[in-house]
């Protein structure tokens, strides 16, 4: 029964009874490990079939009468995408093949003769992809069940509650506490915000069903450092992604020895962060206090300097009484480094722009405002720029950079040598954008941006020249001519720079983003861009995703 169960279910559907019953009894189902879990005569009944049986691989003749093997293939791609589909026809034309292979199927085999080794050798590919379906399913249900067992954000919940006022007194803080295992009664405390600031830039690049493993993992490299580091008692709360708040028993130790303490304790924390996540961690400490009803206090005071950490030389930790007061920056100043900004960045192009960031970052230094005015500008400035040198260009290459590169200074940027570094890197990628770029014919770049605009529809040679107002032949002399390739090669080669974008983000599923970049199969997407990177999608997807260790 075991076995049984482990073994690759299969079912038949063909009009033929004869044919089914040659199937069912005349190969080595057993031996080669699956298992025939039922047989339909249409594609209506092979729906009905894998609703109840859920098979792994169902085998399909292309000519049935209700519903046809073509029908059905769209009908199980849509409806049960984690089934793998095998043809079965008597049909030699290739016609019918691409067909199949564009709904979804992963083998195409002739029933007259039917060779056995090639059926073996389709299931077994079949076969690979439903054990890499079943390992990926055990895997989520493993992530689901971690998830469910850990106690974060139970701990997160409570710290909101403490941060609200809903608990009146101090006993009763404590008491709560008790009740979810967290033990608070300390001789005195001392409370340290924590901010992982490339967990919060880089972000975006996690679906939001694996932000919390990847909080996860983060919280309890922190939490294993420091229970082996025997640095006293403490209790961990997150409170957003990226960040958590560390409570410290001070006890009745003296402000110096306090300090040192607290440096140690970051060092504890930072270290496996950057060895193992490469994370950078800053820390924020605020006073000691006695009461942990005055918390909530010290809390918004602590956050309220974060801030001030923007025009700090980094330093872990850093310590709220230490942190100069932020300033103002008159509005003739903006003004100035706005219009040297035009002059020497927009106008001048980027190549102009470090040395218009040593300017600024002297006026911003002197003057210290506000981090999230300076980010705000700073993003409306390198926006305008962009879309003036997209404007004066009509691009037919771009390498190394995005169509949307136009906001580059990452979320949670918490300081202003990063925030520059930032602009400067954009505008470094943009220099190589313009240098690379192509002049085209004005026709040629309405018909470059309808492809950029238009690559999960079907678009074709007809389709763009109808666009252009063009024939297909002119347009393929004028566009082979002004851009060096094929309207379908640069087709191609758009959709796989598009599917880069959404394989780094993991935004969609693989299977689900085929769809976004205008391709049918996904096999031929893998193939395509296998052949375009040298890897599967998956293997690019790993390589240019940070790893993340548990």
């Amino acid at each position: 029964m075991k076995e049984d169960l482990l073994m690759r279910t299969i079912l038949l559907v063909d009009d033929e009874p004869k044919v089914r019953r040659h199937l069912r009894t005349g190969l080595p189902w057993q031996q080669w490990g699956y298992r025939i879990t039922g047989e339909a005569s249409n594609g209506k009944e092979a729906l009905q079939q894998c609703g109840l049986s859920a098979p792994d691989i169902v085998m399909i003749d292309v000519t049935m009468p209700v519903m046809d093997g073509l029908e059905l293939l769209g009908e199980l791609s849509r409806k049960y995408p984690n089934t793998r589909s095998i043809i079965l026809t008597a049909h030699q034309d290739f016609h019918y093949a691409k067909q199949a292979m564009q709904l979804g199927a992963v083998g195409y085999l002739l029933k007259t003769p039917l060779d056995a080794e090639e059926v073996r050798s389709v299931l077994e590919r079949a076969g690979k992809d439903v054990d890499k379906e079943r390992s990926a399913q055990q895997s989520q249900l493993a992530r689901q069940q971690l998830l469910k067992s850990y106690h974060y954000p139970v701990r997160q919940k409570y710290f909101e509650q403490l941060l609200t006022g809903l608990y009146a007194t101090e006993d009763e803080i404590i008491r709560q506490a008790d009740v979810i295992g967290i033990h608070l009664p300390f001789g005195s405390y001392t409370l340290l915000l924590c901010q992982m600031d490339e967990l919060i830039a880089e972000g975006a690049r996690y679906p939001d069903k694996d932000r919390p493993l990847v909080e996860f993992s983060t919280l309890e490299l922190v939490r294993e450092a420091l229970d082996e580091s025997a640095i006293g008692r403490y209790e961990l709360f997150p409170i957003a992604y990226g960040q958590f708040i560390i409570l410290c028993d001070a006890g009745r130790t003296p402000a110096a020895e306090i300090r040192s303490g607290i440096i140690q304790l970051a060092r504890v924390m930072a270290e496996p962060l950057r060895k193992f996540m490469n994370i950078q961690l800053t820390v924020l400490a605020g006073d000691s206090y006695m009461h942990i009803k005055q918390t909530r206090s010290v809390f918004a005071a602590v956050r309220s300097k974060l801030p001030a950490l923007f025009y700090v030389s980094r330093q872990c930790p850093a310590f709220t009484s230490e942190l100069p007061a932020l300033g103002t920056m008159p509005k003739e100043e903006w003004n100035r480094l706005a219009a040297l900004w035009k002059e020497q960045a927009t106008e001048g192009g980027p190549h102009h722009v470090t040395a218009w960031l040593q300017t600024a970052e002297k006026t911003l230094r002197l003057h210290q405002p506000h981090p999230e005015q300076v980010l705000a500008w700073l993003n409306t400035l390198v926006s305008n720029a962009a879309a003036a040198w997209q404007g004066t260009n009509s691009f037919a290459r771009t390498p190394d950079a995005s169509d949307n590169e136009t906001s580059p200074i990452p979320a949670g940027c918490l300081q202003l040598e990063k925030t520059l570094l930032a602009v400067a890197r954009w505008s470094d990628v943009w220099t190589k954008r313009l240098a690379s770029s192509v002049e085209v014919r004005p026709e040629i770049a309405a018909c470059l941006k309808f492809i950029r605009e238009h690559l999960h529809e079907d678009l074709s040679v007809d389709a763009v020249a109808q666009q252009a107002q063009l024939s297909p032949s002119y347009l393929s002399h004028l566009f082979k001519k002004e851009v060096g390739a094929t309207v379908n090669d640069y087709i191609l080669e758009k959709r796989i720079e598009q599917a880069k974008v959404y394989l780094t983000s993991g935004q969609y599923l693989n299977y689900e983003l085929i769809e976004k970049i205008g391709f049918r199969s996904y096999s031929y997407f893998c193939n395509v861009f296998k052949k375009s990177t040298g890897m599967t999608p998956n293997e690019y997807k790993r390589t240019h995703k940070p790893s993340i260790s548990l």
